[in-house]
């Protein structure tokens, strides 16, 4: 009978979480071995420990068999097949995995295989931390042969990637009617058997504690001239996982008052499972938490652990808020921007930005009101009597820093002119941002602040003629504005603590224009065409000289850039001779700016060109 050997190495691999828990899944051991009586295709193995993985030795000859391999009436799994594919012989590798311990009925049906020429062991191998071994664990495969072979022997090597692995051998050879056995280097002899005229076969095994190269030869100790056959070696390498327990973690956000979580999962190792927190809290589940980063620790039965850390967001509502309107102050000096605060969170809101159109869609910041303080602000560098202004507001919280601006309001600007027969001419562009309902034309006849309703014209008209208008050279105009606005402002209309602070407000119903001097288009105001008002150089490339001759009166400047913007201000008092002004535009930019001259409710407006 031709001679054969065959050998065979499983490679059991545990592998750790990470290199600091490579003990954690324990090491794989050795449990216990079983071979069948001669010729016979059913035996027992006895487990001791539970999730063992049964690998199991399928040999013959003539083969390779067909089988199947059953363990307790259930298909083991096909791994590998080692053949030289002459009639030497083959070895044939199936796993089972059984999670009781006990007594475990192997049947392997001898299909293909040459009666009574076939050899069959098992052997059982657990980790230390009874973590589970099972046929996904199985990665790689190795065949050899070696053809015609008077004795001799077959060395080959195998490779572990982890700590603590497992290497099972087998061997099979032909030696004719005595029994020559086999020595194994580099690993532990576990069982042996022959077959008269037939076959001799042994089992090994090798434990490794590091990774590395593995080289294990098996030896075919018969006298030379005793037959020729064929070698042949499987290895397989099974990489079953640690056992260590795998943390997740999980959270919601942070959308104020601390209302974040984080929750923990464990899965792997041996469960009850322990939590630690970086808190110090021992649940799975935590709650109340700001936003920040949070770690957890979970610990299974054995003391393996696994740890993580997460971030808790701030994620807070996208807030808002809406300019209820626009309006030019008691004076007409400067425009004051109103807005409703709400219920806006004064934990998340830090405060209010109110911007000012500066060109076509450009909008910047001109003054910030803390959500704490009244809903209201005043422009003191916008000048209503020269420009409309576009206003928007914004919000800054502590999520975002800062939140898209709201929809813009347009103040407006009233102008008048006299017209033929002492008749005033009033025009105004359109508010913008709510819908007016009507514009109430108001008058003061004497300059004095004593306003009265003169008319009304609907929302969608900007022009009015007082055809009544009294020969008074204090005359003055300015706008009252109806609508309905559904829009609460935070400003109380007199403080105790400062009374007529803010008396001039309107309600939420009304917003007032400029104040608009009769005659100021083009014409000097009658208490000033007694006087001489010159602004000379005009064009200038630096200093402006402004000079009143014969008026006693205080007298405010204000020179605006073309957006309205005030670029120097001053306040005189005028002696009988007259009075000399002179500003220094030196630094000033090129371009258009307004002289704008208030004396005695009277008032002036002087073009000047800066070069």
């Amino acid at each position: 009978m031709k001679k054969s050997l065959l050998l065979l190495a499983v490679s059991l691999l545990f592998i750790g979480y990470s290199n600091l828990q490579a003990q954690c899944g324990g090491k794989v051991l050795f449990d216990t071995s079983a071979s069948a009586v001669r010729s016979s295709s059913t035996f027992n193995i006895v487990t001791h420990h539970p999730n063992e993985l049964i690998v199991i030795s399928y040999d013959g000859w003539f083969g390779p068999g067909i089988g199947p391999i059953t363990v307790d009436g259930n298909p083991a799994t096909h791994i590998a097949t080692a053949w030289d594919g002459g009639n030497s012989g083959a070895s044939e590798i199936y796993a089972y995995a059984v999670s009781a311990t006990g007594t475990h009925t192997i049947l392997c049906t001898e299909t293909n295989y040459s009666t009574p020429f076939y050899l069959n062991y098992a052997a059982a191998f657990y980790a230390s931390t009874h973590a589970t071994l099972g046929i996904s664990d199985i990665t790689a495969i190795k065949t050899d042969s070696i053809l015609c072979l008077t004795g001799g022997s077959i060395k080959d090597s195998i490779y572990t990637t982890q700590n603590n692995s497992m290497i099972y051998c087998n061997a099979l050879f032909n030696t004719g009617n005595t029994a020559y056995p086999i020595s194994w280097t580099g690993a532990t002899f576990l069982d042996s058997m022959h077959i008269n005229n037939g076959l001799d076969g042994s089992a090994a095994y090798s434990s490794t504690a590091t990774p590395g190269k593995y080289v294990i030869t098996a030896k075919n100790l018969a006298p030379a001239n005793n037959g020729c056959g064929g070698i042949t070696m499987a290895m397989v390498v099974i990489s079953p996982s640690t056992g260590a327990p795998v943390i997740t973690l999980y959270s919601t956000p942070d959308t104020g008052y601390c209302s974040g979580t984080a929750r923990a999962t464990a899965t792997g190792g041996i469960p009850p499972y322990t939590y630690r927190w970086s808190g110090g809290q021992t649940t799975a589940s935590i709650s109340g938490l700001c936003a920040g980063t949070y770690c957890c620790k979970v610990s299974d039965s054995t003391g393996c652990s696994d740890s993580a850390c997460i971030s808790v967001i701030k994620r807070c509502p996208i807030y808002s808020s809406n300019i209820c309107y626009v309006t030019a102050d008691t004076n007409s000096k400067h425009n004051i921007v109103v807005w409703q605060k709400g219920d806006l969170d004064s934990t998340i809101v830090d405060s209010f930005i109110v911007y000012r159109g500066v060109a076509s869609n450009v909008y910047a910041k001109v003054g910030e009101v803390s959500i704490h303080s009244y809903t209201e602000y005043t422009d003191t560098s916008s000048s209503p009597n020269v420009s409309s202004y576009f206003y928007k507001i914004g919000i800054v919280d502590t999520c975002h820093g800062g939140v898209p601006l709201s929809a813009y309001h347009q103040s407006i600007l009233l102008q008048s002119s006299l017209g033929i027969g002492h008749k005033i001419n009033l025009n105004w562009n359109f508010y913008q941002g709510v819908t007016v309902n009507y514009y109430r034309i108001m008058r003061d006849d004497s300059g004095k602040g004593k306003w009265h309703t003169l008319d009304s014209v609907p929302g969608g008209v900007n022009a009015y003629t007082d055809t009544a208008a009294p020969l008074n050279p204090a005359l003055r105009y300015r706008l009252g504005l109806n609508w309905n606005v559904n829009c609460t402002p935070y400003i109380p209309h007199i403080l105790p603590h400062a009374p007529g602070r803010l008396s001039f407000l309107p309600s939420k119903d009304e917003a007032y224009s400029n104040i608009s001097i009769a005659n100021v288009t083009g014409i000097e105001p009658l208490g000033l065409m007694s006087s001489k008002v010159e602004v000379y150089p005009n064009p200038t490339d630096g200093l402006l000289t402004v000079t009143i001759d014969g008026m006693q009166a205080e007298t405010d400047f204000y020179l605006t850039d073309v957006v309205g913007q005030v670029v120097y201000s001053d306040k005189q008092k005028m002696v009988n001779q007259g009075f000399r002004e002179t500003i220094n535009m030196k630094s000033f930019p090129a371009g258009v700016y307004f002289l704008d001259i208030e004396s005695n409710g009277q008032r002036v407006v002087k073009k000047v060109s800066k070069l």
